[in-house]
């Protein structure tokens, strides 16, 4: 017999399990259809928490069983892990509903920047409470700042997290060529990158040409690329 369908039945009947009992892995484990062996041995692990915690229903009680540490993933920290796991199996959301705290493209187009830079402190005193910190360069345009922000709410949820833990936004994706906050920020506008020296001026993202524009001179004034960066590009 194919030890791949073996893998594939035991995949199937273990996602069975799960339904019978009324939960969604996914919520709690993206999966790993690269690797669907790794996969079967989280998800015997997660029914096997399941299974005790129906027993004993309390974090402390379920430790004194050996189950200190929920195998959900991404893992983040014991106390968000643990706040995760909980609300999966008692029906409770695992993240946020953000949706309705966001305003649409043309609802912000409508807005005079000042109403702009007000929508954007209320969304992030909104996301503070939750423990979600917005930390973009001070002087990039409130307006690009709320987009760039909705767009993060639109692909990533916000995931309910212990006391302890924070999430940062700060728009910096490491690429520099690619990152809305470059014209703001000191180390984007000093570092130097292939895709500069191919257009022979310092590259901003699509994103930013309503405020900003590269300087006809401004690739001399970028430092050299350092030959770490090229290897790793």
């Amino acid at each position: 017999m194919n030890p791949s369908w073996n893998i594939n039945h035991e995949n199937q009947a273990l996602r069975q399990e799960f339904k019978l009992r009324g939960l969604n892995p996914a919520e709690v484990f993206s999966g790993d259809t690269e690797d669907v062996e790794r996969e079967n041995r989280v998800l015997r692990s997660l029914l096997e928490w399941v299974d005790a915690y129906r027993e004993y229903p309390d974090r402390k009680q379920l430790a004194e069983q050996g189950y200190e540490f929920p195998p959900v993933e991404p893992d983040c920290d014991p106390d968000t892990d643990w706040l995760r796991f909980e609300r999966w199996i008692t029906g409770k959301p695992v993240s946020w509903d953000v949706s309705r705290e966001i305003l649409t493209e043309k609802e912000l187009a409508e807005l005079t920047d000042e109403e702009v830079s007000a929508a954007l402190k209320e969304l992030c005193d909104f996301l503070e409470a939750r423990s979600v910190i917005v930390e973009f360069e001070s002087d990039i345009p409130a307006r690009l700042v709320y987009r760039q922000v909705a767009s993060f709410l639109a692909e990533e949820p916000v995931p309910f997290m212990g006391s302890a833990t924070t999430m940062h936004l700060d728009g910096c994706s490491g690429y520099c060529p690619g990152c809305v906050s470059r014209p703001w920020c000191e180390s984007g506008n000093e570092s130097r990158w292939p895709e500069d020296e191919d257009a022979g001026h310092i590259v901003f993202p699509p994103a930013v040409k309503d405020y900003v524009s590269p300087a006809p001179g401004s690739l001399a004034l970028l430092q050299p690329p350092r030959t770490r960066d090229l290897d790793l590009l």
